[in-house]
């Protein structure tokens, strides 16, 4: 599979309605604990064998759901359904299978809870193909369904603002790379190898990744944008090339992790772990690596947050 795998971060907490006090996820109302409430939504998932949201034209399964300490994780397939279209063999261009309105072509994406009985906040990652994902359907989805059995109470799923999580990385951490990427293909590069192009659809990179690590050392003004109080174009400019995202590669605990430095108000933290994860023989990840890969993101994760696993 040519798309970028990565895994989106988010922080879970439940409070009482009309109050900003998080509760502890072991026992919200005294007695019930929220790992096992979610835990129940994905096995009715996997009981019904597959759920069709007619609405949003959408199906969706659930597989492999298994539960370790304070870890639950599992798979969650998911497709669009309601057009049709012809399947075609990329070498020979003959059509291998036609696609009716009511197949749905199940994409798997893997989730990862982690939550403490004794902590007031949790961990969700969720699994991403470039583009394609279920981060928000499955955080509506679980919000919807709590509030349905707790109208009392609130389940706050809300992403992981760098303030929390890459900003940690950035102090704790040794960059090693930043990657300053511009989405389309500027006018005046094109011209340079067809000349007349003009601006044309593809990606141009900015990278820088010196030999001595110290020209990374102090980046507090980047730090400064993660916490709001300045826009990215005060902290770098270069001229004659403007960007759309930043990258970069940072070292943590002894291992690499590149992380996608979009708009900190917008996004949830976003793992790159492609080229972490070993493939399988139709293409997606292993289930296992993804498990290995998650469990690492988790750890760093709750230690920054200080949450006891």
């Amino acid at each position: 599979m040519s798309y970028s795998v990565s895994l989106s971060a988010y922080v879970i907490r439940v409070k009482q309605k009309r109050s900003n006090n998080s509760l502890l996820l072991g026992q919200f109302d005294g007695v019930r604990n929220v790992r096992a409430i979610i835990k129940r939504y994905f096995e009715g998932i996997q009981r019904n064998r597959f759920v069709v949201d007619e609405v949003a034209s959408k199906a969706v399964s659930v597989e492999n759901i298994q539960e370790e300490g304070t870890l639950l994780r599992g798979v969650l397939r998911s497709s669009l359904y309601g057009y049709a279209s012809n399947i075609i063999d990329i070498n020979s261009g003959d059509i291998s299978y036609s696609k009716k309105r009511r197949d749905a072509d199940m994409i798997p994406f893997y989730w990862d809870f982690c939550l403490p009985e004794r902590s007031n906040k949790g961990i969700m990652l969720v699994q991403s193909f470039g583009n394609m994902g279920i981060r928000e359907q499955i955080r509506s989805h679980i919000e919807t369904t709590f509030a349905a059995q707790f109208p009392e109470h609130i389940l706050d799923i809300r992403p992981l603002v760098p303030e929390n999580a890459v900003r940690k990385f950035f102090e704790d951490g040794e960059v090693h790379k930043l990657a300053f990427i511009r989405h389309t293909i500027s006018s005046d590069y094109a011209n340079q190898f067809l000349p007349g192009a003009g601006e044309r659809e593809g990606e141009m990179e900015l990278a820088f990744k010196p030999k001595d690590k110290y020209i990374f050392s102090h980046l507090e003004g980047l730090i400064r944008y993660f916490r709001g109080d300045c826009e990215i174009d005060e902290v770098f400019e270069f001229e004659g090339f403007e960007y759309d995202n930043i990258k970069a590669q940072i070292q943590v605990n002894g291992k690499i992790r590149t992380v996608s430095l979009s708009d900190p108000r917008k996004i949830a933290s976003r793992f790159d772990v492609d080229r972490d994860l070993e493939k399988g023989l139709d293409g997606f990840p292993t289930f296992n690596s993804l498990k290995t890969v998650s469990r690492g993101i988790i750890v760093d994760l709750a230690r920054s947050m200080e949450i006891m696993l």
